[in-house]
């Protein structure tokens, strides 16, 4: 009786195993098939998907507001739920700041991301478009360019980080195909308005003569 008992059990306990298995299986193939269906491209509609067509496409995809001061589109994508607080260096004004965040930018053609600096580590993407060059002032005197694109065979970037305080500014080099680029942002911490400074032109070009052209370029 004992050795029917065990027999019944060990099967029960087999057949809940295939059943798990299955109900798993059904949830990773209907969560696989949501997320092919949602990212069909291109769109299935009337959208115009040429020139200046898909730039606004995307805008209005993600609800991007304009800011006029950066020369760009934005949305905030991700804001990390913990704080930093204990560890905040003492660079930032207040007691804390979120641990990350992430943001998606679109630049269009004839605008430029002016130059600025942060107090946060950010790193730039490359996600479609236009090819980006971003030009890194850093606190030696030394300036670098870095072009973000889609052939990194070609020598573009997908990402490039750009520690806190380095001035950063970047133009947009239109082609035949795109005359946008977009871009994403992630920065830790999460900074805030105050921890944006716009540069000067007249300082800037005391403290990077050789970069007179990009400085002229990207400020105002």
């Amino acid at each position: 009786a004992f050795k029917l008992l065990d027999n019944c059990t060990s099967k029960m306990m087999f057949i809940r195993e295939i059943v798990l298995l299955c109900l798993v299986s059904g949830c990773l193939t209907a969560s696989l098939t949501t997320e092919t269906v949602n990212n069909e491209y291109p769109p299935d509609d009337d959208t115009d998907m040429s020139g200046d067509g898909e730039a606004e496409s995307i805008i209005d995809m993600y609800g991007m507001e304009a800011i006029v001061s950066a020369g760009l589109y934005y949305i905030r994508t991700f804001l990390s739920y913990e704080l930093v607080e204990e560890d905040l260096p003492d660079r930032y004004e207040g007691d804390s700041r979120f641990m990350s965040d992430a943001k998606l930018y679109l630049i269009k053609e004839g605008q430029h991301v002016w130059l600025h600096r942060c107090l946060s580590d950010q790193e730039w993407h490359f996600y479609r478009g236009a090819n980006v060059t971003l030009y890194l002032l850093y606190p030696d005197g030394s300036v670098v360019n870095y072009v973000l694109g889609n052939n990194p065979w070609g020598g573009t970037h997908y990402q490039i980080s750009v520690p806190n305080g380095v001035w950063r500014g970047a133009v947009i080099t239109t082609d035949d195909e795109y005359d946008y680029s977009l871009l994403g942002l992630t920065s830790a911490p999460a900074p805030e308005g105050g921890d944006y400074e716009f540069a000067d032109q007249d300082v800037l070009l005391d403290e990077f003569p050789e970069a007179y052209e990009v400085i002229m370029l990207l400020t105002t």
